[in-house]
């Protein structure tokens, strides 16, 4: 978590701005050092200048407390030579901290109101649940997709050639070009039938869902594809497959209560592994597609300025931890009975 915090707040480090001056101009009418009585911890450096000084790294929170002073007609930073600023940097993320165990997640602010900064947390909830619609059963089906084709591939050989072939061109291809394609198929398919078939950007609340679902779905089917190939062909070929037809059971009941089951570790391997692509997939997709979720509102073209990066991510990488202990949990209880059993 803190090499989250470390890395979401990285720009904080390099600084263009006096972190404890600003500068403030009153009305004509007014005077600067009279007004500025009124605020606590706060110096009038040149009065003539306007540049005040004020607690050091709260110098944005002076700034939109003084914005709502009608005394006071313009206010601004003091820009400086850049310079690396570590105490800054530590500042920013100790009050990130302090924000978090006060239920504040960051803010976000739009273009048409760049001095205007909106708490992310009212749409928090909707950015997980949107995220998440797709993660989950992508997740899902591409663990059972993966394991269908590899019994698909090892049942007939002649299409598991053709599969492995293609599942070597999804590995290869990046997943903005798979993101990319599919948004332009779906422009060539709404143009020869004149009428919209897919949504492949977010307007309003109209979001899409195919294409993001089957750009994180793809690469991981892939993955588990690859590993439930070897593990389904390394099992086929042992001999207690041939005992069991032998004593007359059947390849449906053979596949649920033999082969699934002792490919249960290969499953778990792989899983991790999985949900780490998947997600980066989510990112790219929600991107790509303009969704506001976890993985795409950071790069949204409509917003100036993020500050609430580090808590998003945070989830994305809490939902892969639990994965991990998910995993562990999983090979005590289920690996130990498949290897008596086995």
């Amino acid at each position: 978590m803190l090499g989250i915090l470390m890395l979401g707040n990285l720009d904080k480090i390099f600084v263009k701005e006096a972190s404890d001056r600003i500068y403030v101009t009153v009305k004509y009418d007014r005077d600067l050092e009279t007004i500025m009585k009124k605020y606590e911890d706060t110096y009038v450096l040149n009065a003539d200048s306007g540049l005040v000084e004020v607690p050091y790294g709260q110098t944005r929170e002076y700034i939109r407390l003084l914005k709502k002073d009608p005394e006071i007609q313009r206010i601004g930073p003091m820009p400086i030579k850049p310079k690396i600023d570590v105490k800054n940097f530590v500042i920013e993320i100790r009050d990130q901290i302090t924000g978090y165990t006060q239920g504040e997640y960051g803010t976000i602010t739009y273009r048409n109101r760049p001095d205007r900064e909106l708490p992310i947390d009212p749409q928090m909830e909707k950015m997980v649940a949107r995220s998440f619609s797709y993660l989950i059963p992508a997740l899902l089906t591409s663990i059972v997709a993966g394991f269908l084709l590899a019994l698909l591939a090892v049942w007939l050989p002649k299409i598991g050639s053709v599969l492995d072939r293609i599942n070597r061109l999804l590995l290869a291809m990046p997943d903005f070009l798979v993101v990319a394609l599919m948004q332009m198929g779906a422009i060539l398919l709404a143009m020869a039938l004149r009428k919209k078939v897919l949504t492949i950007m977010q307007f309003g609340s109209d979001t899409p869902f195919l294409i993001p679902f089957l750009a994180i779905m793809l690469l991981p089917t892939a993955l588990m594809y690859g590993a439930f190939r070897i593990a389904v062909t390394r099992e086929w070929e042992e001999g207690y497959i041939k005992t069991a037809y032998a004593k007359g059971m059947s390849r449906p009941h053979v596949i649920i209560w033999h082969i699934m089951r002792n490919v249960t570790e290969d499953l778990l391997t792989a899983l991790p592994r999985v949900v780490s692509v998947a997600i980066t997939s989510l990112v790219v997709a929600e991107v790509m597609c303009g969704v506001f979720g976890l993985g795409g509102y950071a790069i949204n073209p409509d917003l100036h300025k993020v500050t609430s990066l580090p808590a998003t991510c945070a989830i994305l990488a809490c939902f892969g931890l639990l994965t991990h202990v998910l995993v562990a949990v999983l090979r005590r209880f289920l690996v130990v009975k498949t290897k008596e059993v086995a």
